[in-house]
């Protein structure tokens, strides 16, 4: 739908004008977004109108019970509830927060760079602030710890569970760290994307699947059996080799498998360390869960959706790891294009505001 790129726009004008932002220039880059923002999201959100119910329902609750599985979500909507705050104000704020952390923390990772922010905004539906609000918030406090790694681990995994007291599905980066600090040298880094490519080709026979449903049945969880039960009546299925898989794993691959002297510019931390370690970590994990999660669909298509949340900032690693020069800015361009395609018109995350249904059939 053309209305929606209102949302872009901003990003996109600012990156055509300048090549760098400061801190400043990212807050009025957020303000000015925020107004399409909060005209579109509650007539273009698929969940929208199903957060409202929660909300509500989530009144009804006792305090324990609201904050039991998301502690520090459950307590502030419960909280702000009590306290009067209208369903639609609540999530309308909680967006906008998610939308600020996430630019924030784009505008570190790419050291003051505009391109990283219009490839993420030319991705924005997909990327949760749309359709998953908590998701939105909770990936967006894990990137500001993925840019504090160098200087902080404790920051870093501070962050990161913060990120998951919001939303559990951010404690992946947690599972992340002991992989990303074991890789300590380029070989190591190599022998990690191998392997995540021979998970991807075992999945062509449905071996990775078969594998990881055998590990299932035997995990003593009531509701692992319930996910298994689920899956066998679920009928879409996870694709490793979907558009969006195979450009994680491009990207990956391009910052992952050249040697050190193409390492990015001005980044002198040790490998495991590295911001772009995690990225492309994430990345090759984001494909592979579509390999060995296949038996329990949601499972897969929720890990691969956190990890590919950071594909934006991964292509313009990529691109700085590669050293590609003033080709670097038409390549990413190009890209933005694609993402703008793929999340805009092919995929179906958006309703039609006139008619409130969705602008494509899920496929």
């Amino acid at each position: 739908m053309i209305i929606y790129l209102l949302l872009p726009l901003p990003a996109l004008l600012t990156a055509l004008a300048f090549r760098r932002l400061a801190a400043g220039g990212v807050v009025a880059l957020w303000a000015i977004t925020l107004v399409p923002l909060v005209v579109l999201m509650p007539v273009g959100s698929r969940d929208f109108s199903i957060y409202l119910r929660d909300y509500a329902d989530l009144q009804t609750d006792p305090f324990a019970d609201a904050v039991a599985q998301d502690p520090l979500y459950g307590s502030i909507a419960w909280v702000a509830g009590h306290l009067g705050v209208p369903s639609t104000v609540f999530y309308l704020c909680l967006a906008a927060l998610a939308l600020g952390v996430k630019l924030t923390a784009l505008h570190r990772l790419g050291r003051g760079a505009t391109l990283p922010i219009a490839l993420y905004m030319c991705s924005f539906f997909y990327l949760h602030e749309f359709t998953q609000l908590r998701a939105a918030l909770a990936i967006g406090l894990w990137m500001l710890g993925i840019e504090a790694l160098p200087r902080s681990s404790a920051r870093y995994l501070g962050l990161t569970l913060l990120g998951a007291l919001v939303h559990a599905q951010a404690a992946l980066g947690l599972l992340v760290y002991p992989l990303v600090r074991a890789l300590r040298t380029r070989n190591r880094a190599r022998l990690l994307a191998c392997a995540a490519l021979v998970v991807m080709a075992l999945s062509v026979v449905g071996l990775s699947e078969r594998i990881t449903q055998q590990v299932l049945e035997h995990v003593p969880d009531p509701r692992v059996a319930i996910y298994l039960a689920l899956a066998e009546n679920s009928e879409g299925h996870p694709n490793p080799f979907s558009v969006m898989s195979l450009l994680a794993i491009a990207a990956a691959l391009a910052g992952m498998l050249p040697g050190d002297r193409h390492d990015e510019a001005g980044e002198r931390a040790p490998l495991a360390s590295r911001p772009s370690t995690v990225v492309f970590t994430g990345l090759l994990l984001g494909s592979c869960a579509l390999s060995t999660f296949a038996a329990v669909p949601v499972a897969a298509f929720r890990v691969s959706e956190h990890f590919f949340s950071l594909l934006p900032i991964a292509f313009w690693m990529a691109a700085d790891h590669l050293s590609i020069g003033p080709r670097k800015r038409l390549l990413l361009w190009l890209v933005a294009g694609l993402f703008l395609y793929l999340f805009l018109i092919h995929s179906p995350y958006l309703l039609d505001p006139a008619t409130g249904e969705p602008t494509r059939e899920d496929q």
